[in-house]
This record gives structure tokens, sequence and C-alpha cells, in this order.
């Protein structure tokens, strides 16, 4: 029995990858041609993937770049040659993008009017990538609640509250609504607590006491410095406010409660009073 030789097996494959899957008027769509997608695709993965590890190798270590920006500069680039690949992958199985848009012009718009919210998302993401304002590990305040930026989508980004919840958020929400980002080029936060004391107490006394134990907190910034403020004449006493810079700003909440505790000991064991509010009852008899 006598084999093939490898021409002749070549010559076969060609004609196997040759024969059309589907035939529609003067469409084939080949073998080989699902093999060129496939292929285009691989080679958009692997593209991804060394671009990305060129990003963080190279531009992370060589420059001193927030991580954030890193990371929006990567998903750019992800999302740019996959876009491309896909095009690419279209074109090479014969499929003209232009003439595909054109006919689908009104099947587009009344897509578009149903998407039109998910449209906003996607262009939304795409703002958040280039400008950089919003980057992962940045710490922000929206809807009455905190969170640290885990993920910057192009549709979607995606927070870690203090509470440990995962909340997936619209990109169009981080762009229209007001967001108050606590470690902004993680640059230090002011934070504050408020103390009362009884009228007549040493006011100067106690703002030594309060800025030693503000700066004898690990968390707490030696510079800026912290200092104390007189806030108000309260009717239940005088308001002192403690205000503290940290850079902690996703977990400032363990810092101010133990300065909480540490003023209230300290306070009562220097003999200072911190009073309550109080109210009278009038009762009428008829």
């Amino acid at each position: 029995m006598n084999l093939p030789s490898w021409r002749e097996l070549i010559g076969l494959l060609g004609q196997v990858l040759s024969q059309p899957l589907i035939s529609v008027r003067s469409y084939e769509l080949t073998l080989a041609d699902l093999l060129t997608v496939a292929l285009v695709l691989i080679g958009a993965r692997l593209l991804v993937r060394g671009v990305r590890r060129l990003i963080y190798r190279r531009l992370a270590a060589g420059v001193e770049q927030p991580a954030g920006k890193v990371y929006a500069l990567a998903q750019f680039a992800k999302y740019t040659i996959n876009t491309l690949a896909i095009l690419l992958a279209l074109r090479s199985i014969g499929i003209d993008i232009t003439l595909l848009i054109a006919g689908s012009t009104a099947l587009f718009v009344g897509v578009g009017l149903g998407l039109q919210q998910t449209f906003n998302d996607f262009a939304s993401g795409v703002i958040l990538l280039f400008e950089g304002n919003l980057q992962v590990d940045d710490v922000i305040q929206i809807d009455g609640f905190v969170g640290r930026v885990t993920k910057v989508g192009l549709r979607t980004s995606r927070l870690l509250t203090r509470e440990g919840f995962l909340i997936t958020l619209p990109n169009s929400k981080l762009v229209v609504n007001n967001v108050i980002t606590l470690s902004h080029q993680q640059s230090p936060a002011r934070f504050s607590i408020q103390v009362r004391l009884a009228y007549g107490s040493d006011l100067k006394r106690a703002e030594n006491l309060l800025l030693e134990l503000a700066t004898a907190h690990p968390e707490v910034q030696a510079q800026p410095a912290p200092f104390v403020w007189l806030q108000d004449f309260g009717p239940a006493g005088l308001v002192l406010g403690l205000f503290i810079w940290s850079n902690d700003s996703f977990g400032v909440e363990r810092t101010l409660s133990d300065l909480r505790f540490a003023a209230e000991a300290a306070l009562r064991a220097e003999g200072f009073h911190i009073p309550y509010a109080t109210h009278e009852l009038l009762l009428r008899k008829k």
C-alpha cells in the first residue's frame, strides 16, 4: 500500500479547506475562513496579553505612574485591539462592514432607541478610561456610601464598600453624578471628630490633650499637622473639633473611632466633664 506524498496531503488539505460550508447566492463560507477567524482572534488575545505585560512592566516600573492610570491604559489598549480584531475577522470572511452598517441603518436606529442607556454607559466608560479622572484603588463617595474602585470597565465599574459588599455601577452614573474622590492621587484627606465639654472647661489644656492623642496615632499624618477648633457654643456645652489628615481614606472610620475612645478616656482622667443634652418637662395641671 503506497502512502500519499506530502504534496498530495497538502493538496488534499487544500481541497478540504476550500469546500464551502455555507453557500448563499454569491457568498461562500469555507473551513479556511473559519480557521482564519480563529487565528485572528487567538492572535488578538496573545497581542493583548503582550501589550498588557509590556505596559505593566515597562511603563509602571520605569516611570512613577499611579496604578489607576496604568490600568486605564491597559484597558484602553485591550478594547482597541479586540475591536480591530473583530473588524479584521469579519473582513477576512468577506463581510463588508460598510455595506452591513448601511443596510442595517433602520435596525441600528431601533436598537439604539432601546439601548440608549447602554450606549450612554459605553460612552461614559470611554470618557473615564481616556481622562483618567476615576482610577483603580481610588476611594470615592457616591450616593451616601464610600467604596474603593476595583475595576473600571467599558460599561460598568465596581466598588468595594467598607462593609465588604461589591457594587456594580453603570459608568454614566459616575460621569453625571457628583462623585467625591477621597484619595485622589494618594494624597491625604482631612477628617474630624467632635468633642463636647462643659462651659468653664480649660480649653487650652483640652486642645493640647487632643493634639497629643492625634499625633500618637500611627494612621494620623504628621504633616499637615492636626489642629483643634472651637466649633460652636452649643446648648449642652462647648463643641471642639479635632481635625486630622490621613492617607487611609478607606479605613479611616477605625482611626476616628480610636480617637473617640482615647479622647473620652483621657478627658475623664484629666477631670473634664463631658455634658449631655438635658430637657425640661413642664406639666400643667388643669
